[in-house]
């Protein structure tokens, strides 16, 4: 059994755990982190959903050794949430997966390199991670869940990969410091209040691919000025919630396809901004 495994099941086994698989080094590794024993998981397994690893653990700082944890292919939901003082951190290389919470309310950690092979980012997986500057996403990932980046108010930009199909309710919402994002081609869905409060948000172009936009998805993104939109079909947008442009006082212009001007004029979500919605054949790219 390789060490990393034994550490796991030191920390996270139930306490009848056979002493052959402890050495003084796992428990070095265990003092060292603050690892508690908890008798409400389940040990001897390779299966790791549901385990809190370091949730609440203040005095982490740094986890070198989480490199070392080669088939852990889903990062497990939880695992560093509240580590308020986790300033650094490297993923197994193999991981597909980020669980929910895993990340939330780190707030020293101030960036990350998320290895290519994860293809999802779970709800809440960043939330709150207030010093978050910097965030390198993978080429395959395909979906971005409910508030993952919710309240990174220091992040200012993020590069969303070729691949990316949806991006989850409230995603980015408060992140005030957001001055640019580029959304993919392969986006087709943006759940509701992707956007919200992006305070610092000027201009944002919809590519033609979106077949669902939910509500309020740019509300109250008070700098947001130009909006291009590529689908020659009006994106359906939800009819029963809170207009995708609302409280954004500086909106000036959507532009979108020349040949669709009318059919945005007329259509659910669009009608209300009949008044600034201009022919792309207008667009400057500044």
């Amino acid at each position: 059994m390789s060490k990393e495994r034994e550490l796991l099941m030191y920390a996270y086994a139930d306490l009848d755990i056979p002493i052959q698989w402890v050495d003084t080094e796992v428990e070095a590794w265990a003092k060292k982190y603050s690892i508690a024993t908890r008798r409400d998981c389940l040990g001897k397994t390779d299966s790791f959903e549901g385990f809190s690893y370091f949730n609440m653990n203040t005095s982490l700082k740094k986890f070198p050794e989480l490199r070392l944890f080669s088939d852990l292919i889903a990062i497990p939901p939880f695992m560093f949430r509240g580590c308020s003082n986790l300033t650094q951190i490297e993923l197994p290389g193999d991981a597909l997966s980020l669980g929910r919470y895993v990340f939330d309310q780190c707030n020293s950690l101030t960036s990350i390199d998320i290895p290519n092979g994860v293809i999802s980012i779970e709800k809440y997986a960043f939330r709150g991670c207030s010093n978050l500057t910097q965030v390198k996403l993978p080429s395959r990932l395909e979906s971005i869940g409910n508030s993952a980046f919710l309240d990174c108010s220091s992040l200012s930009s993020v590069k969303l990969p070729d691949r990316l199909k949806s991006i989850g309710e409230f995603s980015f919402s408060y992140c005030f410091g957001l001055t640019s994002i580029e959304l993919p081609d392969s986006l087709t869905s943006i759940g509701g209040y992707a956007f919200d409060h992006c305070t610092n948000l000027i201009q944002i172009e919809l590519p033609g691919g979106l077949n669902s936009i939910g509500s309020g998805i740019f509300s109250c993104c008070n700098s947001l000025t130009i909006v291009k939109v590529s689908s020659k079909t009006p994106p359906p947008v939800n009819k029963d919630g809170v207009d995708i442009f609302d409280n954004c006082p500086k909106l000036a212009t959507i532009y979108v396809p020349d040949e669709s001007l009318e059919t945005y004029k007329k259509a659910d979500g669009w009608s209300s901004h009949s008044s600034i919605l201009k022919p792309l054949s207008e667009w400057v790219d500044k």
